[in-house]
């Protein structure tokens, strides 16, 4: 009976103890910091696709190879270089619904899809016009983006660390209490700037007569690169000595 009551006494103690530094332990200040860049974007992109037709598969290949070869060349010609351009897709078979009657000229179809991404936005207005004048199957719209959002996303989170710890040290002032160490910071909210920005209607007859407006034979600039907001939201635990 008496180890029982020992026993029973050991529990109470370590039990109570356990309480009061979990009580020690809530002796914190937590605040939380924003903060927010607004970046202009560097990178745009659009795709264009061309479409050849033949009495055979590769008579129609060798039609869109052709037509692609073309236009990247005259890309080339206004300052473009291969790392501008991608393939992103390609489809090529048999011409169902579009044959001609009495002939097999128009029997296989190939289609090939082209990405272009321009780091100098400079280009991207002559580079439609290069698309569009080729009579391309079809134009994209223009999207937008930045080439490194990592170090972007990088200093807003330093910015909002910064902004959380000049809450703390404000609220440490004015309330007459010391700061201790940092326990715990964790981003909880944040808009990372790896999305793009697309402007809608890229086909070569709206940007045509967007490029050339009312201004009669006096051509203006179409396109300006879009800001991308980047945000982050962090939250710091301080240790309250």
């Amino acid at each position: 009976m008496k180890t029982h009551i020992q026993i029973a006494v050991l529990l109470f103690l370590f039990i109570g103890n356990a309480v009061l530094a979990q009580e020690k332990k809530q002796n914190q200040l937590i605040v939380y910091g924003d903060a927010e860049l607004k970046i202009q974007t560097d990178i745009a992109n659009f795709n264009f696709s061309v479409k050849g037709v033949g009495p055979s598969l590769e008579a129609a290949v060798n039609v869109a190879k052709d037509k692609v070869k073309k236009i990247t060349n005259e890309l080339r010609g206004i300052g473009l270089i291969d790392k501008n351009f991608s393939t992103s897709s390609f489809y090529s078979g048999e011409n169902r619904g579009e044959k001609a009657f009495l002939s097999d000229n128009k029997d296989y179809k190939a289609e090939i899809s082209v990405g272009v991404s321009l780091d100098s936005l400079n280009l991207l207005e002559p580079s439609i016009m290069v698309v569009g004048s080729n009579d391309p199957n079809y134009i994209s719209d223009v999207s937008f983006s930045l080439k490194d959002n990592s170090g972007y996303n990088m200093k807003v989170w330093e910015a909002a660390g910064l902004n959380a710890k000049e809450k703390a040290e404000n609220l440490a002032k004015e309330m007459k209490f010391t700061l201790g160490k940092v326990l715990f910071i964790e981003e909880n909210g944040k808009s990372d700037g790896s999305g793009v920005i697309t402007f809608r209607g890229g086909s070569f007859m709206e940007v045509a007569s967007y490029y050339e407006g009312s201004l009669g034979n006096k051509r203006s600039a179409a396109f300006y690169s879009p800001v991308m907001v980047i945000k982050s939201h962090v939250k710091v635990i301080y240790e309250l000595p």
